[in-house]
């Protein structure tokens, strides 16, 4: 994933009753008695956190105790405003929590995931819950995905947005059942007025069949809101594959849902981005002379215009190709320009 940057808000990274203090560096709290009181972990240098992670990696079972203690209790230290996430790595480590958990990250075995399952467990960051995530995702650890979808599924956080959509993405490549559970379970419904826009991306990314049939599930409870099903359907019509269209226009032949999400789905696939992206991605083959990925696009993107107007006519009731009702003429009006759109880049 690409590059991008999370402010440090207030109380992220903290539990218990320690505060964070601005600083460059910490000595760690002691360690509890019993737990290598001979052999503590030396303390964290900001400038240079390495030697306390070599020693660390150089004695795990040792180690481990010691750090899980150190992160359910003591002060936090910010090193730096802001966490940067890059390519699903942290880079540097804004604070000394941050610190421990690359350690625990360094040190493979069942007693290190176990800790970090139990700091992911107690902590209320989402940054630190991002980092520990994508670690037992890495070693192919269970049980851990409620969690984090419960946590980046909170109120709208815009300058956590992107961390969030990555987050719900890595669940659904990580335990593709739990989280088609989670977005199902935690629909809005009623009168809930919230955009699911985080557990609505999981539809990009969980297995074609599971997404739907979850989306399946939610367009047709007739409790989830309007709002909740646009978001649904636009994010399963932004899959990259054009059989995405095929098994939404497979829901819309069920006759379940009403009239007012059948325009919806219309209009949705007829405007997804993935036309955008497929015409981007066709001019740049052609000028490159990749002509068999060229070739490949081409296919993809004629296919998704097939099912677009198949899907289109399905919803509507009318066909799409000849029809005059407004409905109509727009979606065709849509496919068009895109087509006409995909023609001139790649002739260019």
């Amino acid at each position: 994933m690409a590059g991008l940057l999370f402010h440090l808000g207030e109380g992220e990274g903290r539990r218990g009753g320690g505060g964070r203090t601005q600083g460059s560096g910490v000595d760690p709290p002691p360690a509890p008695p019993g737990i290598d009181a001979a052999r503590p972990l030396p303390a964290v240098e900001a400038s240079d956190p390495s030697p306390f992670l070599a020693e660390c990696v150089s004695r795990p079972r040792e180690a481990v105790p010691q750090l899980r203690a150190l992160l359910r209790g003591g002060t936090d230290v910010a090193y730096q405003p802001r966490w940067l996430f890059r390519e699903g790595r942290l880079e540097g480590y804004p604070t000394l929590r941050a610190v421990y958990l690359a350690a625990l990250a360094r040190i493979e075995g069942q007693d290190a995931t176990d800790a970090l399952a139990s700091a992911l467990d107690e902590t209320g960051s989402l940054e630190e819950s991002c980092l520990i995530a994508w670690e037992l995702s890495r070693r192919g650890a269970a049980g851990w995905v409620p969690a984090v979808l419960e946590r980046c599924d909170r109120e709208p956080d815009p300058a956590r947005l992107q961390l969030q959509l990555a987050m719900a993405e890595l669940s659904a490549r990580s335990d593709p059942a739990a989280t088609a559970q989670h977005l199902v379970e935690r629909a809005p419904r009623g009168e809930e007025g919230k955009d699911p826009r985080v557990l609505a991306a999981a539809l990009r990314a969980l297995p074609l069949d599971r997404a739907a049939e979850g989306l399946a599930g939610l367009l047709e409870d007739p409790r989830v809101t309007r709002r909740a099903k646009s978001r649904y359907g636009k994010e399963m019509l932004a899959r990259a594959e054009a059989e995405s269209v095929a098994r939404v226009r497979e829901i819309v032949e069920r006759g379940r849902l009403d009239e007012a999400t059948l325009q919806e789905l219309s209009q949705e696939a007829a405007q997804s981005i993935v036309f955008l992206e497929e015409i981007a991605a066709y001019g740049q083959a052609r000028a490159r002379g990749d002509r068999d990925v060229a070739g490949e696009i081409r296919a993809r993107f004629l296919r998704r215009v097939d099912e677009t107007y198949r899907l289109a006519s399905v919803a509507l009731g009318v066909d799409i190709a000849s029809s005059d009702d407004l409905r109509a003429a727009n979606v065709r009006r849509l496919l068009d320009a895109h087509r006409a759109k995909f023609d001139q880049n790649g002739a260019r």
